[in-house]
Parts: C-alpha cells; structure tokens; sequence
C-alpha cells in the first residue's frame, strides 16, 4: 500500500459550516458549564457560610484627664493627644486572658491572641470616642466580647483613677500639713495680744493656697466617694441579628454565573479545536451533495463486513434500502452502473456500508458485483475471471442477493493499476447490472485514487463524530480533479436513524 503525495490544504469553508460543529459539541458539553456553575456557588457559600457577626461598642473618653480635674492643670491639643495616644495603648493591653476567660467567663473560652483576631479598636480624635467592634460566628458571643473588652478596659481606668486620686489626697494633705505648720510658726514668739489678733485675721481671711489646697482635698473626697469614671460607655453593643458583609445568597449566584460563564467559554473553546463532523449540513455543506440517508453508526462497523443483508437489525436494512433507493432516484447517480462507495477517512469502515448498499440493490433485483480491497496477493485469480479461465470464476464469492445476484471479488490493493482496474470495469459492466466498488479514502491511498477513476458517481460515507472536515475538503477537490461526481453522502451516528 502506497500513500498518494499530499494535496494542498483546501480553503476554508467558511464559518458557518464550523459554526454548527460547533455548536454541536458545545450541546455535548453542556454538562462543563453546568458543573462549574455548581462548583463554583458551592465554593461561594462555603466563603460566606462562616460569616461572623458583627458587635460594636462605644467608649466616651472625658474632655479632661484626673490631673486636670483635680490639679487644675491647662488643657490643650497637644495633651489631648497624648490622652487619646494613652487611651488606645490602653485599650490594646486588654487583649489579655482577663478580658478574654475572667470576664467573659469562659464562654466563648479565648486565648489572647484569638482576641486580638477577633477584636478592633478605633478612635475618633473629634467626638472623643472609641469604638471597640467584635467579631464571632454567634451574635451572643460577639455582643459579649466587644462589651466585656469595654468594661474590663472601663475597670482599669476606674482603678487607675482611684489609685490616682489616693496619692492626690495624699499629696494635698501633707501640704495642707506644711501650709498650716507654716502658720503656727508664724504666731510663734507673738505676745497673747498680738496672737490673738492674728489668729482672728487668719479665720477671716485665710491664706490663698491652703483655701486651694482644702478646697481640692474636698473636691477628691467627693470624687473618690461617687468613683468618677474618666471613661464610660458611649453606647454598649447590641446583639447582631445578621451576618456581617454581603449575603452568601448573592456568592451563591455570583458562583453560578460565574462558573456558567467560565464553562461556556470553556466548551467553545474545546469545541472550537475540534475538526470533526458533528452536524449533517456540515457534510452537505463541504461536500455539496446531499444526504442519502441517515444510517446507524451500526452499519459502518467491520461486524458488518460479511453479515448477510438478510441478517442486519430492521433500522440497518432500511437505511440500506433507502440509500439503495436514492441511488437510483438522485440525477447524478440514476444513470451511473459502477458506483464507488468511498470512506471519507481511515476511521470509517466503507467497506462494511458498501457490501450492505450492494445488498440492497441487488433486491431490486440487480445483478451486482461488489469489488472490496484487500492487503492479500489476488490479482492472478482476478486475471484468469477475466480471460475466462476456468478455475478463474472461484475468485467470485456468492453473497445473499435475495431475488437478484450479489457477487463479491477480492482486489489487492498493491497491485492495482488504472489498466487492470478498466479491465476489471469493462468484464463487469458486461455481466452485471451495478458494479459497487468500496474505496478506502483517496487522499491517504493510492488503491483509493485507482478505484474511484473507474467509478461513473461516488458516495461518501461519513461518520458523525470521527470524519474530519478537512478529509471531506480533500475528497471533494479529488473528486472534482478525477472528474468523478459526489451524489451524495451517507451519514451514521448522526442519531436519528437509532431510534
């Protein structure tokens, strides 16, 4: 078997013809689309199905610290900073296991960094308060942590405050001591008189500072006693009755369009690169004849080489007998006596479509005589048919032609030549009423060439899914270089002769 020298790449057909390749196999994958949309929102609901809730509380801080309270020191910009610098330092030593296991009671049990994951504390340096929101899978757990993390830092600053004012009291007792030692020392070495007149000047008018002094010490018993807070709740946190962030509901759809887009991209894109034949108007289309008939993908199998026409399934014979029909109907091919059945490429079996196509005609009934290729030396057999010799017609196997006669001859393909293939032609047409030839694919063997120049019409065999576009290029620009006319295709496997 040689192989015929390769002809040019024909032109494209066009994007129509491919269009409904296309299509075609894009319908086949639909599942790729549909499971990706499918994967692709359950991925989205498993994002936001963990969403956690939501809690924030606020914090007032005061316009004024202890000391300025107290000690009466200035306030500016500066110092309101460091205040607010304090406050947050402040803040953030509460991620400790006292605000996350004392105050919470253990529930939920949290370690101080898990804390610090779950916990965010701003600032706003205009209105002076500090938000402190928490964050959990339960909205109980959230409320309970952003307001026990407030109060613990509220119970620090108290304690701090008290601590404060003790030593304040202190220090204003020990110099309301001095300023009155000082006025003791004063009226020492004073006559009765003079002391008394002094002291009487003293209870009038006492002296500026220890006014101030007694006045503080009075102003930080009172505080100590009502436990003035410098810090106080602004607002405490409520229970969060939803989710923080957007809805799983709109990942979910936002997965499924997704994952619809990104699997239909993928199905063009798959389908796109495919080059086989999926839709019978690709095969009219590219070949410009029609389709005979629409068989089984059955009919085309080696199975059905050497089954009698008899013993095909009912679908199968009927699809042979309208090809056979057609045959003998279409323009091109009524006229014709030798018929080449050809395979438009090597993954579809011809000669199995050719035998069941002869079968058929042979019912009419026709004498028939199907010629099939073969890899075994027959030619000196083929040769004695033809002179006549008498052990030459044992070259002839007689096939089930019911009513009519379907003979069968054998040709090796290697050693086919355009002489003995005439020969051969002229002895049937002589003999019989049809002469079927089964043509292995033209463009890949040279037998094929040899074959379908002693044709007078051609009939493609097609296979849906397995034929390329480009073979079906190639076999009509061979044909119309042979000068062999196509009258029409027989499609398998296209689905609706199964049914």
């Amino acid at each position: 078997m040689s192989d015929v020298p390769a002809t040019p790449e024909p032109p494209s057909s066009g994007n129509s013809t491919a269009a409904l390749d296309t299509l075609a196999v894009v319908r086949k994958l639909i599942w790729l689309p549909t499971l990706l949309a499918l994967l692709f929102a359950i991925a989205g609901y498993a994002v936001t199905s963990g969403r956690e809730y939501s809690a924030q509380a606020l914090v007032k801080i005061g316009s004024q610290n202890l000391d300025q309270q107290v000690l009466g020191l200035t306030s500016d910009s500066s110092n309101n900073n460091l205040v607010i610098a304090e406050t947050v330092a402040n803040m953030d030593q509460l991620r400790t296991a006292r605000a996350a296991v004392g105050l919470l009671s253990g529930s939920p049990s949290l370690t101080p960094t898990e804390l610090d994951k779950k916990v965010d504390v701003g600032i706003d340096t205009k209105t002076f308060l500090i938000s402190v929101t928490a964050k959990d899978s339960r909205p109980f757990n959230a409320q309970k942590i952003a307001n026990a993390y407030v109060q613990a830092y509220i119970d620090i600053i108290t304690k701090s405050d008290y601590d404060r004012m003790t030593e304040i009291e202190a220090q204003l007792r020990r110099r309301r001591a001095e300023l009155q030692q000082q006025q003791e020392d004063a009226l020492s070495g004073l006559s009765a008189k003079d002391r008394d007149v002094a002291e009487r000047a003293l209870s009038i008018q006492p002296s500026a500072e220890l006014t101030t002094v007694e006045s503080k010490l009075q102003q930080v018993t009172i505080l100590k006693r009502l436990q003035s807070q410098s810090v106080s709740f602004a607002r405490q946190a409520d229970v969060p009755t939803s989710p923080s962030g957007l809805p799983p509901l709109l990942f979910v759809l936002v997965g499924l369009i997704a994952g619809g887009v990104v699997g239909t991209a993928l199905a063009f894109l798959i389908a796109g690169r495919d080059t086989k034949v999926r839709a019978e108007a690709t095969a009219e289309s590219l070949l410009g004849a029609p389709i005979l008939v629409r068989a089984p993908a059955s009919l085309a199998t080696s199975e059905r080489e050497r089954m009698p026409f008899s013993r095909l399934r009912p679908v199968e014979a009927e699809s042979a007998r309208v090809a056979a029909a057609q045959l003998r109907l279409n323009p091109v091919s009524r006229d014709a006596r030798a018929i080449a059945i050809v395979a438009s490429d090597d993954g579809t079996d011809g000669k199995a479509v050719a035998l069941q196509v002869a079968g058929a005609l042979a019912r009419t009934p026709f004498t028939v005589l199907l010629v099939t290729p073969t890899a075994e030396p027959t030619w000196d057999r083929v040769q004695r048919l033809l002179d006549g010799a008498a052990d030459g017609a044992g070259a002839l196997e007689e096939e089930d032609g019911g009513d009519g006669t379907l003979h069968r001859l054998a040709v090796s393909e290697e050693e086919l030549r355009d002489d003995r293939v005439a020969a051969l032609r002229s002895w049937a047409l002589q003999r019989y009423d049809r002469l079927v030839i089964a043509s292995p694919t033209p463009d890949r063997h040279a037998a094929g060439v040899v074959l379908l120049r002693a044709a007078d019409t051609a009939v493609s065999v097609v296979a849906a899914g397995k034929t390329e576009r480009p073979s079906l290029t190639r076999l009509r620009d061979l044909a119309r270089q042979i000068g062999v006319p196509i009258a029409g295709t027989i499609a398998t496997g296209f689905g609706s002769a199964e049914g």
